[in-house]
This record gives structure tokens, sequence and C-alpha cells, in this order.
């Protein structure tokens, strides 16, 4: 259910990308890392693109190994939190928090979502639900924090706002308040994403 990513087009131009770019959660059939790497060439900078799951990092690797033209991304098999506790000396511009995926029926998980659940939980210990989901979501904005540069962009993919209770929800609905108090302004929402500007 991800947003359509080159969206992100409409809003790089209004700030200086002086960072690299950053996702956490890669391509998993959505093509954001082929759209990021893209916007990495073509503004001089380098994506990091960051999954626990080595088998989605190595699909996307030899995707790009078979390209007839090199982009400029490197390739990290670990929880984001890891990375980023790893890499706190790099700057980021553009960020894409789409990692640990949300359960749009968690009292009825469709069969794909169980067997995902019963994945994480065999292969990486980790326990997938919501509230965990909101929870990693929040502590890799934390982490962040020092790490964006004065104006940047994010991306917050399944994560919307809920009219019936008047706040955020989804993956980031416990960053995007976070992230507004450090001075983004949600600028978009679509198809279960949300866009946020510092500039």
């Amino acid at each position: 259910m991800a947003m359509d990513f080159s969206i992100i087009l409409d809003y790089i131009h209004e700030i200086e990308l002086t960072g690299n770019i950053l996702e956490i959660g890669a391509d998993r059939g959505d093509g954001s890392t082929f759209i990021f790497a893209s916007i990495a060439a073509h503004t001089g900078c380098q994506l990091y693109s960051v999954d626990i799951d080595q088998i989605v990092i190595e699909r996307n690797h030899d995707r790009f190994a078979k390209m007839p033209f090199k982009l400029p991304v490197s390739f990290y098999t670990q929880p984001g939190e890891d990375f980023l506790k790893e890499h706190n000396d790099l700057k980021f511009s553009i960020v894409l928090l789409d990692n640990f995926d949300w359960q749009w029926n968690p009292r009825k998980p469709e069969d794909f979502i169980q067997a995902q659940v019963e994945h994480y939980k065999s292969e990486f210990n980790v326990e997938m639900s919501n509230l965990n989901s909101q929870i990693t979501h929040l502590r890799q904005a934390v982490l962040l924090t020092n790490m964006l540069t004065e104006q940047a962009v994010i991306l917050c993919d399944d994560t919307y706002w809920d009219n019936e209770h008047a706040t955020y929800t989804g993956k980031c609905g416990a960053v995007i308040p976070y992230l507004m108090t450090i001075g983004f302004v949600p600028m978009l929402e679509r198809d279960h994403g949300v866009i946020l500007l510092r500039k």
C-alpha cells in the first residue's frame, strides 16, 4: 500500500540539498530504491538503503548490479536503529521511513501478513505488531534528529490522518508529532503516506 514515491520530486526543489538520502525499508516492489538512487545521481549525493532482511537487500543489490549504468547507492543489512547508531556522522536531506510493516487488519491478518509475522519472529526475533511498528519508527526519528540537515524532506509511508480521532496513525503515527516539534511541517497526505518539510 505504498505511496507514489516519485511525488518527492515536487518537494526537493524547495530545499537546499546539502546531505545524502536515506531509506529505511528497501524496495519491495514499490520502486523506492531506484527513485531515490536516481535523485542521488542527479544531485551529487549518495543513497543509503537499509533493511533488516538480507533477502530484500540481496535482491535489490543484484538488480542494481545488472543495470547498464551505475547509481550511487550503498546497501546495509541491519535494523534501521543500528545503522543510525553506527553512522551518526552522516547527514541526510531526504529520508524515507518505510520499514516494519503496518497491519491494516490486525485482528484478522491476511495469510501473507501472518507469514511475514512468523518470518520476522523466526529470522530476526522481532515481534511484528502495530504498536512495535510505531515504537521502531519513533526510535529512528529520534536517532535521526541530529543527522538531518537544516532543510530536509521526510516521507512516512503507511501513515495517515485519522479523521475520527483527529490525529495521525499508521507506521509514523508517533513520529509526525515529534518531527513537528523540531520544525517539520506536514505538506502532503496521499495514498496512506505523509510528506513533511523543514525549510
